[in-house]
């Protein structure tokens, strides 16, 4: 509750309900500590949930033009260098007709403030217009596990579900589950994960490994990601701030899945931006989808239901 970090020993432990961090989760698991999820009811939809939260603030008040450091809002007030804020469209295919929930937004930091005037840390990805877009506080959380190790025998939706944090960091991820998915990280920015191996041997159809939900500035340094369905998926919901997936690099990882799922490992749906695999080895296939992604120098192998390497689409 006080939000330091807690130490998990050598050992095994069985959790029967979700566990709530507060404002951070940084945990750091011994090199033989292990927990069992045998529950048969998770509450949060995970077995470790940490998430902020968002309040609604001015409007802005002048268009927003791509490629911009600042935006300007009808009032300032209270807001300071480090905030968190997301610029969302709630309209349906504001950013994409592909789908009703490719809605267009993102998240920004804040340089500094002057007057009405707030100066972002790196530049806009899209434009917006006044009267189209909605502004928000994010309240956000920080994560920081180290060696995790999480098994389930399918009670639990997912295993580890992080929403609204501006700061991720999750080291050699040890997961295995038989449901929806090993980790889930949601509407958060500044996300890292280095190495793991993760499994997910569910049957109920949308089984996933890892998840990035509306997320920005993610990297996946190495590990193995498998799941029956997708190994690695990128794509979102429909919900307030759930923005385009951008800026997600994918470097040296091992990606697959079960061939006889009639799909491809390595997803990303139409609302993914700037999204990039480099020196992966995806087996049974990537799809491409959304703008300006990319495939440099991997292995790819053909799968999925009509045996191709790479589909393309929205």
């Amino acid at each position: 509750a006080s939000g330091k970090a807690l130490k998990i020993t050598d050992g095994t432990y069985i959790v029967n309900r979700s566990i709530v961090f507060n404002n951070k989760m940084h945990v750091d698991f011994s090199p033989n500590a292990k927990i069992i999820a045998n529950g048969t009811t998770y509450a949060q939809n995970a077995v470790f949930v940490c998430s902020g939260s968002i309040a609604q603030i001015a409007d802005l008040s002048a268009d927003a033009v791509k490629g911009a450091s600042s935006i300007t809002l009808a009032d300032t007030a209270g807001l300071q260098a480090g905030d968190l804020l997301c610029i969302f469209n709630p309209t349906n295919s504001s950013w994409s007709g592909f789908r009703d929930n490719y809605k267009a937004g993102e998240f920004v930091k804040v340089k500094s403030v002057s007057g009405n005037t707030v100066n972002l840390t790196k530049p806009l990805f899209d434009s917006y217009v006044v009267a189209n877009v909605n502004v928000y506080k994010v309240t956000p959380v920080s994560v920081n596990l180290n060696n995790p190790q999480i098994e389930s025998n399918g009670n639990a939706f997912g295993l580890i579900k992080v929403t609204y944090a501006g700061g991720v960091i999750v080291n050699n991820p040890i997961l295995t589950n038989r449901n929806n998915n090993c980790l889930s990280i949601n509407k958060s920015v500044g996300v890292t994960i280095i190495a793991g191996d993760t499994k997910n041997y569910g049957t109920t159809g949308d089984d996933y490994g890892v998840i990035f939900g509306n997320s920005q500035n993610v990297r996946v340094f190495g590990g193995e990601w498998y799941a029956r369905r997708h190994g690695i998926a990128s794509g979102g919901d429909a919900e307030i701030c759930c923005v385009p997936c951008r800026d997600i690099k994918y470097i040296g990882c091992d990606i697959s899945n079960d061939i006889d799922s009639g799909t491809h490992s390595a997803d990303m749906h139409g609302n993914a931006e700037f999204v990039e695999y480099y020196k992966c080895t995806i087996k049974n296939g990537v799809t491409m989808q959304g703008a300006n992604v990319s495939l440099i120098d991997n292995h790819i192998y053909g799968g999925m239901d009509v045996g191709s390497c790479i589909y393309t689409a929205e």
